[in-house]
């Protein structure tokens, strides 16, 4: 249900990253609860509370599952700017190449 997804959004704008992933369990997408635009701002502030709270695999997967399914709505995204960016500051070079990070940061737009 989007109330759930938008509950993780509100958690995440009052700061509380952990109780966004929390809420974030509950809320599953199917085609018929979830439009794809709402589902892919859930999954960004998914992203935006991993990172909060530095599982960076889980924040980068998240992202990359973004770009499967809205490659050209990603990078207008200024969210996913400011994750990535931070994603790539909290990270070493060969960890970003490794993990993908540093190719998806391109893609949409922020270099390494």
């Amino acid at each position: 249900m989007s109330v759930d997804a938008m509950a993780v959004e509100n958690a995440m704008t009052a700061g509380d990253a952990a109780q966004a992933l929390r809420l974030a369990q509950g809320v599953a997408r199917g085609t018929e609860n979830l439009p794809l635009a709402t589902w892919t701002r859930h999954v960004l502030a998914v992203a935006e509370a991993r990172t909060a709270t530095r599982d960076y695999p889980g924040a980068i997967r998240a992202v990359q599952d973004i770009r499967q399914l809205t490659p050209e709505w990603l990078k207008h995204q200024k969210l996913a700017h400011h994750i990535l960016t931070d994603l790539l500051d909290a990270t070493s070079v060969r960890r970003a190449k490794q993990s993908g990070l540093a190719e998806l940061a391109r893609f949409v737009g922020v270099e390494p």
